[in-house]
């Protein structure tokens, strides 16, 4: 009799093992996932790159619990380059680093194999140049502007910074009759090119064209 009411608790506590051995046998499977991630650069001070991978394959492997808790935003591939490599430098598996993937380990990253371009940083002094476009009001024209501040600091690649003389904020004069004040963005030249200050300050003086009177159309009378 004893046997038998024991019996309902033993399978209970056979089943409950079952369970746990189950869950975690399962904990320690590994599995395999393959995720998109941004690039990031560690280059020496003083230089730059012409051309860049901005994203890379990773494939991960790891137990399944810490694969479920991966966020693949904060993966990252980083790129160090060494001091003192200018042109074409060729990228390998050994100067790429993957941050951001805890515990899970590495098995591949694509592409593996590149060359930068590699280029010293420049940095100038430029004027603003303010571009309009639109029509202003009938009757009116834009007389003078003047842009606050009038030298900005362009930095870039030096065979890029070599080309610019002057950078450009663009104003809209569209339906202005009296003159205004707007803060615009500075357009950057080149996409490898940054500038500093990004925004400025431009004021622009509007004035009215008026139409010649009938006696300035009129024709002087001429001497005989």
């Amino acid at each position: 009799m004893t046997g038998r009411l024991h019996l309902p608790i033993f399978l209970l506590a056979l089943s409950i093992a079952v369970v746990i051995k189950i869950a975690v046998h399962e904990e320690e499977l590994l599995s395999e996932r393959t995720i998109t991630t941004k690039a990031q650069y560690n280059l020496p001070v003083g230089v730059t790159t012409l051309n860049r991978r901005e994203e890379f394959e990773v494939r991960l492997r790891g137990k399944r619990t810490e694969m479920d808790a991966l966020n693949p935003q904060r993966v990252v591939v980083v790129v160090t380059l060494a001091e003192g490599e200018l042109g074409p430098v060729p990228v390998t598996r050994d100067r790429l680093t993957v941050r951001g993937a805890g515990g899970l380990e590495v098995m591949a990253i694509d592409p593996n194999r590149f060359t930068l371009q590699v280029e010293r940083r420049e940095t100038v002094t430029l004027p603003i140049r303010v571009r309009f476009t639109g029509e202003p009001s009938a009757g009116y024209v834009q007389a003078s502007w003047v842009a606050e501040p009038a030298l900005v600091e362009v930095s870039g690649p030096s065979s890029q910074i070599q080309k610019i003389r002057e950078v450009t904020a663009r104003v809209s004069l569209e339906g202005h009759a009296l003159s205004f004040t707007e803060t615009v963005a500075i357009v950057p030249p080149d996409d490898l090119v940054q500038v500093e200050p990004t925004q400025v300050v431009v004021e622009v003086s509007m004035e009215s064209r008026e139409p010649p009177s009938d006696d300035d159309l009129r024709e002087e009378p001429r001497e005989p």
